[in-house]
């Protein structure tokens, strides 16, 4: 499963959906969660049934804020089984990360940039992040993102699904979707 070891478009999806969704800086899925595998040709109309399929959990999201440093060592930790396939691989939004599968578990992100260039990441600066309560409360080995305060939002709880049902209709990326 490509979303295991690499970035892929549905994970990435997700991500960007919950990130918009609960109005944070960065967004994060791991790739654990979202299972459909499939490939889905130019011009294919999503249905309902190919997101229940891609997402099958009914996890909530939560929006936290915290210190860079905890998200550095946080990606580090989802990293720690590269180059091996694993669901705790992170799928980003709003940033873009750069790491070394070579490297020894714990130094392996080499850097962190928000894709508005016009910010720079600060290990010393709080952010807000959106995640699923799994990662929050230490899914996947995570003992950094835990560290995160809970920041209050209407959309806090919110399934992960129903996010991301919202989030193609908002961005008119996608017409009316059909079961």
């Amino acid at each position: 499963n490509i979303v295991r070891m690499s970035e892929g478009s549905m994970p990435n999806l997700v991500a960007d959906a919950m990130r918009h969704s609960l109005h944070a800086d960065i967004g994060t899925i791991n790739g654990g969660f979202v299972r459909g595998d499939a490939v889905y040709p130019a011009g294919h109309r999503i249905r309902r049934l190919d997101l229940e399929r891609e997402m099958p959990f009914p996890c909530p999201t939560t929006k936290i804020a915290i210190k860079g440093i905890h998200i550095w060592k946080g990606l580090d930790e989802v990293l720690s089984h590269t180059p091996n396939l694993s669901g705790a691989f992170p799928h980003v939004s709003g940033i873009q990360v750069r790491f070394d599968p070579s490297a020894e578990p714990g130094a392996r992100v080499r850097s962190i940039e928000f894709d508005d260039p016009s910010r720079t990441f600060d290990t010393e600066e709080t952010y807000t992040m959106a995640l699923t309560t799994f990662q929050a409360e230490g899914g996947d080995g995570l003992t950094e993102w835990p560290k995160g305060k809970l920041v209050p939002h209407p959309n806090t709880g919110r399934k992960v699904f129903d996010v991301v049902v919202q989030y193609l209709k908002t961005m008119q990326l996608v017409g009316e979707i059909k079961n």
